[in-house]
């Protein structure tokens, strides 16, 4: 029966709805049995679409619901501040709860600071005084007899400050140094700063090195390499947080703008590390961070502790082979004048990197004489030198390989387009990376199936990209997405400074190109000068990321030791640093102390007749107030009668100083103005005029810091100043 043109009806299903039976599944007509009895229908109405209940539908099983989003609200409370009088202005992506800027004494703004200049000090003699001289006093004697004997490392600035901060403090009685034993004291504050919550001691560890066999057969062996000693990030940060620099962290970035007062036009500006474009970017992403699991509802302000490093190797003494390898740490929240003070107390000791010691040479040869294998120590030793350039280490890429710099992945043979414009885009578009799924295939290759660090496997997995089989700590510990090119920023000391700017430049390009005729040492010297652009706008200036805060630091080292009994340095120049960061935490906690209570400080008990720089630094100049070099005004005048300088100088001393004293502007002091009756009220005292040798000139530099320029008949007489006189082609004064 042919059926295939004939319409079906509209079927009304009735499932039972009000009988109380449990639902059935409805018969569909079929073709067999339904279709014998249909009816011709005279009026077609318009098909109706059957749906199937949701209970005879196959449905795919839907997924859990989602919980709903979590909605953060940034409000943006942007807050501009007013222009200086220097153009400068700042803006707030939020408005801050603290400035830290805003209680800067002017001391703090001048760069020749108290912190620079204890480091250098004037030596102590290395004889003893003179049986001649009579000392005042027997405390005096005894006192220059202990200064010019034993260590030669004693000045007279640490033998001042000895007395007058020490000795002379109202809390010290000598009754109480009875019995006193050095040694017992600093054992004694080793135990208080391991159970101190703040000051944390070095702790020591050995680090594990594998060492493959080369072949597939032999399993790989583990060197314990001893004597790191470190101490934990966190404690570094409680430390940082808990010391007195912390009032001086900006922990609020914001944009800094010049406006310039001629053409109205305005540039941003980058001066620091946090308003920088990372730190910003930094902050808005700890913003939109969920709270710590621990503290859920926490509502306490979220802030972004930068945490800068430097890391170099430095030889302990001028003769020997005694070195060190020290990782220092700075905030970046405080400003780069702080960190760049070494006695500011902002550099914190984070570890002291062990050397392989020949020992490990020795048991390494061994070991692969007795598997029959020459020993591999050219291979494995390639990136584990001590003396390996530490960006190169810290990168985990080859030495002069195909791909010469840390940040990007441009070959030797484009080394020569630096500066051009696809030189450009190439450092951005070809981003140096670490490659983690190669570099564990080609770690596979040599522990597990014994292949050569050299051989054809892994050099098609690495060779391309300069990379090498070393799994890196910074991808390990902070996930593969961690920026390892951008943590590597530009050496301007060693790279420019040191390598072109101290000598003339032609004279630099000719040696190199005599080393190498074929001009590989210049490539090699300024390539990485193209990464300070992207660099500057990143980090901030230069000065910010600089390895010369990392130098001075060396200084510190080098000191503590020579204190040491040279066995095990490095535990004992990390036990003498956690001694001298309690010593300075008790020191600054005692001063603030002495400030709260209102009392005057003790040394005030120390005079001065002369008014130096430090004393005064918002002064527009200042000189010397010692009366040492008396001169006689009427004497003067008369042994240099007939001589037109000295024409009428008693009339014109005083109408000088009357201009002076009543804040008139300079004009040549011709003031005609002046009667005789006022210039009678200025009265010279004694009738004498004192000489004295320097004069300086206080001034505000470029960068809003405070300097000044010593004025020195001798040494620096030559000076230059504003003419008062109208005419055009006078020459200046």
């Amino acid at each position: 029966m042919d059926v295939s043109n004939t319409p079906f009806p509209d079927v009304d299903l009735d499932l039972d709805a009000g009988s109380g039976l449990p639902p059935r599944t409805p018969s569909i007509p079929t073709l067999e049995t339904n279709i014998i009895n249909l009816q011709p229908v005279q009026r077609r109405l318009p098909p109706i679409r059957i749906r199937r209940p949701c209970y005879v539908q196959d449905q795919l099983p839907d997924p859990v619901p989602t919980l709903p989003c979590r909605v953060i609200l940034i409000v943006r409370d942007q807050l501009k501040t007013a222009v200086n009088s220097l153009g400068l202005w700042r803006e707030y992506l939020h408005r801050p709860s603290f400035d830290p800027d805003s209680f800067v004494p002017a001391e703090d703004l001048a760069k020749s600071s108290q912190a620079t200049n204890q480091i250098v000090s004037e030596p102590a003699p290395t004889a003893s005084a003179s049986s001649g001289y009579l000392h005042k006093n027997c405390s005096w004697g005894l006192l220059t007899e202990w200064l010019s004997t034993g260590s030669t490392t004693k000045s007279y600035a640490e033998a001042k400050r000895l007395v007058h901060d020490y000795l002379l403090h109202p809390e010290f009685k000598l009754e109480e140094m009875v019995g006193y034993d050095p040694h017992r004291v600093a054992r004694e504050m080793d135990k208080d700063n391991a159970k101190s919550s703040v000051l944390d001691n070095f702790q020591e560890a050995s680090v594990p090195i594998e060492v493959p066999s080369g072949s597939a057969n032999v399993p790989l062996k583990t060197f314990m390499i001893p004597g790191l000693h470190y101490r934990p990030l966190t404690s570094l940060i409680r430390l940082a947080f808990a010391h007195p620099l912390a009032t001086q962290f900006h922990f609020l970035p914001y944009k800094l703008f010049h406006t310039s007062p001629h053409t109205g036009e305005t540039q941003r500006v980058f001066s620091e590390v946090y308003n920088s474009d990372v730190f910003i970017k930094e902050h808005d992403e700890v913003q939109r961070a969920k709270n710590p699991p621990d503290d859920p509802n926490c509502s306490r302000e979220k802030v972004v502790a930068a945490l800068m490093v430097w890391s170099d190797l430095t030889h302990l003494a001028n003769f020997g082979t005694a070195k060190l390898w020290p990782f220092y740490m700075f905030m970046g929240n405080l400003s780069k004048y702080v960190r760049a003070l070494p006695n500011s107390g902002a550099c914190q000791h984070v570890a002291y990197i062990p050397s392989l010691n020949d020992a490990f040479g020795d048991q390494l040869s061994n070991w692969h004489t007795k598997w029959g294998k020459k020993t591999h120590r050219q291979d494995v030793m390639t990136h584990c030198k001590p003396d390996y350039p530490e960006k190169v280490l810290l990168a985990t890429i080859r030495d002069k390989g195909l791909c010469l710099c840390p940040q990007c992945l441009v070959t030797k043979t484009k080394v020569p387009f630096l500066g051009m414009i696809q030189d450009m885009e190439a450092r951005f578009g070809q981003v140096q990376t670490y490659l983690w799924d190669k570099v564990q295939s080609a770690r596979e290759w040599i522990y597990k199936f014994g292949r050569g660090i050299k051989s054809k496997a892994v050099e098609s997995l690495l060779k391309e990209t300069s990379s090498v089989p070393t799994v890196n700590a910074f991808v390990e510990r902070l996930g593969y997405s961690f920026n390892l090119p951008r943590m590597l920023a530009p050496d301007f000391m060693h790279e420019f400074e040191l390598g072109v700017w101290k000598s003339p430049f032609t004279h630099l390009i000719r040696v190199l190109y005599a080393a190498r005729p074929d001009g590989s040492g210049v490539i090699e010297l300024d390539y990485s000068l193209g990464d300070y652009p992207a660099f500057i706008r990143l980090f901030g200036p230069s000065g910010s990321f600089s390895t010369q805060p990392g130098e001075l630091a060396h200084r510190l080292v080098k000191r503590l030791y020579g204190i040491t009994n040279k066995r095990d340095a490095a535990k004992q120049i990390g036990n003498h640093v956690c001694r001298r960061e309690q010593a300075e935490l008790a020191q600054k906690v005692r001063l603030k102390q002495n400030k709260l209570r209102n009392v005057v400080h003790w040394k005030s008990i120390r005079t001065s007749t002369t008014l130096n720089f430090e004393d005064n630094r918002e002064a527009q100049w200042h000189a010397s107030i010692n009366q040492n070099n008396p001169v006689d005004i009427a004497r003067l005048v008369q042994s240099n009668h007939g001589n037109p300088t000295y024409k009428n100088f008693v009339r014109k001393l005083k109408d000088h100083l009357l201009g002076r004293r009543l804040g008139r502007k300079f004009d040549g002091d011709e003031h005609d103005e002046f009667t005789d009756e006022e210039r009678n009220t200025v009265q010279v005292y004694g009738n004498k005029l004192y000489e004295v040798g320097t004069c300086q000139i206080n001034f505000t530099t470029y960068d809003n810091r405070r300097d000044y320029d010593t004025i020195n008949p001798k040494t620096h007489p030559d000076v230059m100043v504003l003419s008062q006189d109208d005419q055009q082609n006078d020459q200046p004064c």
